[in-house]
């Protein structure tokens, strides 16, 4: 065998040798070696079942390696290791693995304490690594390196109640990890994919991880991962318990380092939560309610958020949105919200700068309840704040506060706001209130509010539009802009038909009335400002109070109600306070008075006063010493030194008050025109032995030009009728607006029954009364705080019945005064002024000094006409003609006295005549109205006829005559030509009226000033001057038609002032 031949055998055999050494003993050794050393790290039994090794793949394949724990799973175990080595390794001198595949591994550990985990004595058993400097870094590329089929078991039982966690299905994939120059800025794609307690996860991207200009891409999807199990590893307990949750992301993140740019991180994500349910901790101050729970549909996160170093945080399209919130809280509270919605999100922190597109809450409802100790039921929401004491607490509370700087850093900038859009949509809200008594519930239902262009720190006007339905039907609305600071509201307050009832429960304790019913129209345009805690502004609207019903709680009795109060085109300022009301109109209203059997008013009791010795409030202590010094006060005696005719006044005994300090300007009020229509008022005097009442009805008339200024007084004219038949009537000027107080009035009551008034008789004067009629002149005036008071009175056929006895009944001698009172027609004449100031306490209005009776005695006058009447009038009274007041027309009586007259001037035509026309200021203004206002009738009838072709021939208006049947017809006509406010029903139309309440409208609404009176003093001159011409045939050159001041009175006292007077004019 040649030496060659030897050489081959020879390596044939050593190769051999390797190979069956590789094969059959190597594997055996390494299974050995490897167990024993793995025991000896770790000290736990370590079980290799098989190694291979493949000398011609250059494989190692591990099966059945496990590290056992006593009495539970191994810490370790894997399936099967399979390692290839590639032969380009020799030829490259690089570490090249082809592949590493690790077949089904297992980890079971468990976590016995904070930081203490069931292999931590195995960390503890290895040597300490000696620092070694850097050198030689071997080149390498691990390729196909896989995981398949693992599990992880971690059993953790340092939290509270213990966690057992499991991965599952753990599948990873790398294709390579290198070093090598042109692998090393090459992508490797890795990707993990497992089931984290039951919830999938998926790690998938690309990344250059040992390049020097780092390029990392990753994307990482969870599904439904259960975060109730997470929650224990929070770093401090939260003040509630997740019942339920699942988890959800898809998120993007990449990660780019280069030399020529600075690092930057961008993530685009969508993070979704569902099924969410949450259970707060019971607070202690409401250990009696349920603890708040809540529980979510789903919450939703889109962003896109990238930073870069030098530049910052920068997010855009950033979304949220939670879906079907219902929370509960308190003991029958809770939210539920269909959608909260938060979108378009964006932030630059380079700017400070955060824009969001819209906040919008939808299809809502929420309940609310304000709790008797004043706390809000969404409070309990909140946590529990920590109790505080202790000497730790103490210490704690006297460290002072760490000092902060007060300005801001120069780098740094205020945040800017922008918040395009906050919408609430179709929203309800209920609010209950335990801390009232009556537990008072309000309900605002289908809320829309819109605001846009919220912008800040520096504020610029937002658009804002609300609207809601208030209980039943109650519609509110506000539109405008808004600024938060300084504050100012500049738009629309809309409020229909508000139930003011609803609120009643608000009343003060110490109010005594009750309102049953009133519903609120308001339409204001306001401008608004709040600036250093003080309001500023102006506004302008109408405003109307409709089926306004209160009672006064004290008796149980109606106190005031009406149909409608209408404030029509008012303006105004907050600072100075002003307004400006251009009408008002009043309409069905009725009012209650009442004299207790205390003596007090009704009215006086509405507000309890506080006892001055127990500081309690008493209704009833409206009756005092000074009430009852008042009542004494003005039951004056009657001087005896008083004669016929004279006048008595009455004064204050006190000088004018004057303040020491300067007056405060008032507020200025203007209003144009108050109209009252259909009043009614009760009166019912309960302190006497025999209960009296009497009602005014169809109270009406007008009040115009009321006004704060000093030099402006408002013209008033009031009518109505006591017990339907004695009319009464108001007329004159007054201003209550003003500082001092002005009034100028004067009251008409006329034919008033005095039989009902035996309850008062019968008490005072110890008499019933059979009969008699009382008429009243009442003339106010007070200016200056001086009143000055004419008190007319005038009773007819007052006759007293049978005695009454009463022990507040006078002694006088009731019957003697009033036959000494009494003229010879029945009749009695009381004038009783009264003087004083209104700013005296003491001073009493009412105190009253009859006047004598005068006994109208009728002195025979030698005159002209005397002498005229006893030869041609039968002992008429020739001198005056008299006339209906309002009127030039004459009446029966008057012709015959003229026919007497003419007869006269016939037979003496030496004689001639001058005529003197006069009017009665107060009765002819009233009464020429009424004529007025049938001209009216008369020439719309007249109007009629010539439009229809039916007039006769020179026939004119005045001639007109309009039948009862047309009355009503042509009335109406007029009413509706009139210009003045009319009233209105509850919807604000025009009201349907009966013809006397149209009559007296457009009768109160007739000007009638001194250019008239002069028509109607000239038409009755002409009215005697041609009856004597044409009727009598006295020669017109012989009349003579005189001008004088229309208002004089005439000479014979309770002659009528209406009226022609004339004189005999001897030639």
């Amino acid at each position: 065998m040649s030496r060659r031949k030897k050489i081959l055998l020879y390596v044939a055999a050593s190769c051999a040798a390797i190979i069956l050494f590789t094969v059959l003993a190597l594997p055996h050794i390494i299974r050995n070696k490897a167990a024993e050393a793995i025991k000896e790290a770790t000290g736990r039994n370590t079980r290799i079942a098989s190694v291979a090794i493949n000398p011609f793949t250059l494989t190692l394949t591990v099966k059945g390696f496990a590290i056992d724990e006593p009495n539970t799973a191994p810490l370790v175990s894997v399936g099967s290791l399979r390692v290839s080595l590639s032969p380009v390794s020799l030829f490259k001198r690089s570490f090249i693995v082809s592949e590493v595949v690790i077949d089904t591994p297992s980890i079971a550990f468990a976590r016995t304490a904070p930081n203490r985990y069931s292999f931590s004595d195995i960390l503890e058993r290895q040597p300490k690594e000696k620092k070694t400097e850097d050198g030689f870094k071997p080149l390498f590329s691990i390729n196909n390196i896989q995981i398949i089929n693992g599990s992880v078991d971690f059993d953790d039982r340092a939290v509270n109640g213990g966690r057992q966690h499991t991965v599952r299905k753990l599948d990873i994939s790398i294709p390579f990890i290198s070093n090598i120059p042109y692998l090393v800025n090459k992508y490797t794609t890795p990707r993990l994919r497992a089931v984290i307690n039951g919830s999938e996860f998926d790690f998938s991207g690309k990344t250059k991880p040992l390049s020097k200009e780092m390029d990392t891409n990753i994307h990482i999807s969870i599904k439904s991962l259960d975060l109730p199990m997470l929650m224990a590893y929070l770093p401090q307990k939260p003040p509630f318990t997740l019942l339920s949750g699942k988890l959800g992301v898809e998120s993007d993140l990449d990660y780019i380092i280069s030399s020529n740019n600075k690092p930057r991180i961008t993530l685009n994500s969508q993070v979704r939560v569902d099924g969410i349910s949450v259970k707060m901790d019971q607070r202690k101050q409401a250990s009696k309610q349920p603890p708040p729970a809540f529980k979510l549909a789903g919450i939703e996160i889109l962003s896109n958020i990238t930073y870069k170093v030098g530049e910052g945080l920068q997010a855009d399209k950033v979304n949220i949105s939670l879906k079907e919130l219902d929370a509960s809280y308190g003991s029958k509270d809770g939210l539920k919200l269909a959608l909260l919605a938060i979108r378009d999100v964006a932030f630059i922190q380079k700017t400070n700068s955060l824009t969001i597109g819209e906040i919008l809450l939808s299809k809502g409802a929420m309940a609310i309840t304000r709790e008797a100790d004043g706390s809000l039921s969404p409070m309990t929401m909140l946590p529990a704040e920590p109790a505080r004491g202790g000497a730790s607490a103490g210490k704690q509370a006297a460290k002072p506060a760490p000092k902060t700087s007060k300005t801001a850093s120069p780098t740094e900038k205020e945040l800017e706001y922008s918040l395009k859009k906050f919408n609430i949509d179709g929203f309800d809200l209920t609010l209950t209130d335990k801390a009232v008594e009556g537990h008072p519930r309000f309900k605002l239902a289908g809320i829309n509010f819109l605001l846009e262009d919220l912008n800040g720190p520096r504020f610029t006007p937002a658009k804002l539009d609300f609207s809601a339905i208030f209980g039943k039907r109650a519609k509110l609305g506000a539109k405008g802009t808004i600024l938060p600071q300084p504050f100012n509201y500049k738009g629309d307050l809309r409020i229909g038909r508000l139930p003011i009832q609803d609120f009643g429960d608000y009343m003060p304790d110490n109010i005594n009335l009750e309102i049953l019913s009133g519903y609120l129209d308001t339409r204001l345009k306001l401008d608004v400002s709040l600036k250093d805690g003080k309001p500023s502004g102006s506004f302008s609207g109408s405003s109307g109070l409709r089926a306004f019903h209160c009672i006064d709680t004290t008796a149980e009795e109606d106190l005031l109600k009406w149909e409608s109060l209408q404030l029509d085109d008012y303006r105004g300022s907050i600072d100075p306070v002003s307004i400006s009301i251009r009408q008002i109109a009043l309409n069905g209203f009725y009012s209650r008075i009442i004299v207790q059997k205390d003596g007090t008013l009704n009215l006086q009791n509405l507000v309890d006063k506080p006892d001055e010795k127990t500081g309690t409030r008493n209704a009833e202590s409206g009756t005092s010493e000074k009430a009852k010094n008042t009542g004494n006060a003005q039951q004056a005696p009657i001087s005896s030194q008083a004669k016929t005719g004279q006048k008595l006044a009455v004064a204050g005994s006190r000088p004018p008050l004057v303040s020491s300090k300067s007056p405060t300007p008032g507020p200025q009020i203007k209003i144009g025109a108050v109209t009252i229509q259909g009043g009614t008022l009760s009166f019912t005097d309960n302190h006497l032995p025999q209960r009296f009442s009497t009602t005014f009805y169809n109270l009406g008339g007008r009040i115009s030009g009321l006004s704060s200024e000093e030099t402006r007084f408002a013209e008033v004219d009031l009518r109505g009728n006591l017990e339907n038949h004695s009319p009464l009537q108001i007329t004159g000027k007054i201003n209550p607006l003003r500082d001092d107080l002005f009034v100028d009035l004067k009251v008409s009551f006329k034919d008033i029954e005095l039989s009902p008034t035996t309850p008062y008789t019968g008490t005072y004067l110890g008499y019933t009364v059979d009969k008699g009629k009382l008429f009243l002149d009442l003339k106010y005036h007070i200016e200056n705080k001086a009143l000055n008071s004419e008190n007319k009175i005038f009773v007819d056929q007052f006759t007293f019945g049978n005695r009454v006895e009463s022990e507040k009944a006078t002694s006088l001698p009731v019957k003697l005064g009033l036959a000494l009172l009494k003229d010879r027609k029945g009749e009695i004449h009381l004038d009783v002024p009264v003087t004083g100031r209104i700013d005296d306490p003491e001073f009493s209005i009412w105190g009253l000094v009859f006047q004598v009776l005068k006994n109208l005695l009728v002195k025979a006058v030698t005159s002209p006409f005397s002498l005229i009447s006893s030869m041609f009038g039968g002992g008429e009274d020739l001198s005056s003609i008299h006339f209906v007041s309002g009127t030039s027309a004459l009446a029966k009586t008057e012709e015959i006295k003229l026919q007497a007259l003419g007869k006269a001037l016939a037979e003496r035509p030496a004689l001639k005549l001058e005529l003197k026309a006069y009017v009665d200021r107060e009765k002819d203004t009233e009464m020429y109205r009424h004529e007025l206002l049938e001209r009216k009738i008369r020439n719309e009838k007249y109007i009629t006829l010539a439009k229809e072709g039916k007039l006769k021939q020179g026939a004119d208006a005045a001639s007109i005559s309009v039948l009862p049947e047309e009355y009503s017809r042509y009335l109406k006509t007029v009413y509706k030509k009139e210009k003045f406010p009319k009233p209105r029903n509850v919807i604000g139309m025009l009201k349907d009226l009966p013809d006397a309440e149209m009559k007296k409208l457009i009768i109160t609404n007739t000007l009638v000033g001194a250019n008239e009176l002069n028509t109607l003093a000239q038409e009755r001159s002409t009215t005697v001057k041609n009856y004597l011409i044409g009727k009598s045939g006295v020669a017109a050159e012989r009349i003579f038609q005189k001008l004088e001041d229309i208002y004089k009175k005439p000479a014979k006292e309770g002659a009528s002032g209406s009226r022609v007077e004339m004189n005999i004019i001897v030639q």
